[in-house]
């Protein structure tokens, strides 16, 4: 019995230590595969990083690209002739929203009044430099029903587009020609006949008064521009 007891003190203390390095041991492979995924999860990071600042490279080339193209085809092409004397048209103007733009109208005589047959609408301009604005239809209406508002001309339209459909360019140009008294002086009688005779002589009224003044103020005092202008024009500018 002794030798019985000697043996399973000496069996009993093998079983305890067999047990704690086999649970070391079966824990360590799992440590080790945590590891290969966090690994492998960084490289698949690390992949798509790369390519993402691949693709924003190309991105970035593409629109550099498209904004050359854009400055070559933005430059300004080149008119035909036909194409760079070709007029704006009241049709064109009278075409959409363009008919209710709205344009400054100056006087440059006093007291000129006109009342829109479509609207009704009163205008007045009272004293030279007076503004109204109007609609460009309006204008054109104007135009219709008395050329003697814009051709003698009392009033005159701020507008390149409308002075371009209306034909009032050589209107505008004897006005400016008259205010101009330094280049109106140094223009020869074949220069000025080519102005002037352009107005009909109905609408002369108006640019024989501002000569007029012109010469009583003493801004216009050559006596043989005066005479030059007497006889085209048609009227004693002298006083």
């Amino acid at each position: 019995m002794e030798e019985n007891k000697n043996i399973e003190k000496e069996v009993a203390p093998k079983k305890t230590a067999t047990k704690k390095p086999t649970a070391k041991k079966k824990a360590e492979p799992k440590d080790d595969s945590r590891v290969d995924q966090l690994e492998q999860q960084m490289a698949m990071m690390s992949n798509m990083m790369q390519e993402m600042m691949k693709m924003m490279q190309v991105q970035q080339t593409q629109i550099q690209e498209n904004k050359t193209e854009q400055k070559i085809t933005s430059e300004p092409v080149q008119m035909s002739k036909e194409e760079s004397t070709r007029k704006v048209t009241k049709a064109e103007l009278l075409t959409g929203e363009t008919a209710n733009e709205l344009v400054e109208v100056i006087s440059i005589e006093t007291n000129v009044v006109y009342t829109s047959p479509k609207t009704n609408i009163v205008y007045k301009w009272l004293k030279p430099g007076d503004v109204e604005v109007m609609q460009i239809k309006e204008v054109i209406t104007m135009d219709n029903v008395s050329g003697r508002l814009l051709r003698t001309p009392w009033l005159r339209v701020v507008d390149e587009r409308l002075v371009e459909a209306l034909g009032l360019e050589h209107v505008y140009e004897a006005v400016d020609l008259i205010e101009n008294v330094e280049k109106l002086s140094n223009m020869s009688r074949e220069e000025l006949e080519e102005v002037f005779n352009k107005i009909p002589k109905k609408y002369l009224r108006t640019y024989r008064d501002l000569l007029y003044k012109k010469v009583k103020n003493r801004e216009i005092k050559d006596r043989f521009l005066i005479q030059d202008l007497s006889e085209i024009l048609d009227v004693d500018l002298n006083y």
